[in-house]
């Protein structure tokens, strides 16, 4: 009984000496992500899949529990998506179509973060997860459509064109991880930092089957991307 009441004092005094520097920052940031989507099985999907760029805005927070030590939180608006090329080739026709998938979150990454030295500029390493809710279904935009070689956008009557729009009905809530690196330093009364994240979508997006992959049947589709961010940290 003894031991363990010692063991718990020293588990608490541990919390509270770390505390006892624990500092409270927060701040704006706004950044770019890079998405683009995953497609399983990719064996089958014939066509290519390409970045997108969108916007990120949000608030950083960071709890400092010791000078090496944080976990940082980015809830933020973040749009998602990538532009997809497929190729079709049918009773003589050789069908080309490039669309835009547009999907916007709120994502919430929470990672541990560990810092490095005590010089002006302090870098930093990031790892955890995330965890997004969709705003609205998808919108799928129609950026070229070609036949043998021509133009269809300027021949085919709008009714026709809305076909290759379709609407991916997107889960509630997509999951995944998140790795990255930064740096921040001293500016006056607050912290500049810029970071780089990566993100790796573990949940299908959809459980609707999508026009856009005709050639597969219920595809796993997953978010991925390649964030950069900057921005200011107040201590509290």
């Amino acid at each position: 009984m003894k031991k363990k009441f010692i063991i718990l004092i020293l588990i608490f005094t541990c919390f509270f000496v770390s505390n006892g520097f624990a500092q409270f920052q927060i701040g704006p940031l706004v950044g770019a992500n890079l998405s683009g989507l995953s497609i399983e099985p990719d064996s089958l999907f014939t066509g290519n899949i390409n970045t997108k760029v969108g916007l990120i805005a949000g608030i950083s927070i960071v709890y400092n529990f010791t000078p090496m030590f944080s976990v940082q939180i980015e809830p933020a608006y973040m749009e998602k998506g990538a532009v997809i090329y497929t190729p079709y080739t049918d009773f003589g026709l050789i069908l080309e179509i490039e669309q835009t998938v547009d999907v916007n979150y709120i994502d919430i990454p929470v990672l541990f973060r560990v810092s490095f030295g005590e010089d002006f500029i302090k870098p930093y390493l990031l790892a955890g997860g995330y965890i997004a809710f969709p705003i609205g279904d998808s919108q799928t935009s129609l950026n070229t459509l070609m036949g043998n070689g021509q133009d269809l956008t300027e021949i085919l009557e709008d009714e026709i064109l809305d076909l290759f729009k379709p609407e991916l009905i997107t889960n509630s809530v997509d999951l995944g991880l998140n790795f990255g690196a930064g740096f921040s330093f001293p500016l006056g009364i607050m912290d500049l930092f810029f970071e780089a994240q990566y993100s790796l979508g573990l949940t299908n997006i959809t459980d609707e089957e999508f026009f856009l992959f005709p050639e597969l049947l219920n595809p796993d589709i997953k978010n991925k991307g390649f964030q950069i961010k900057a921005g200011l940290l107040f201590s509290l």
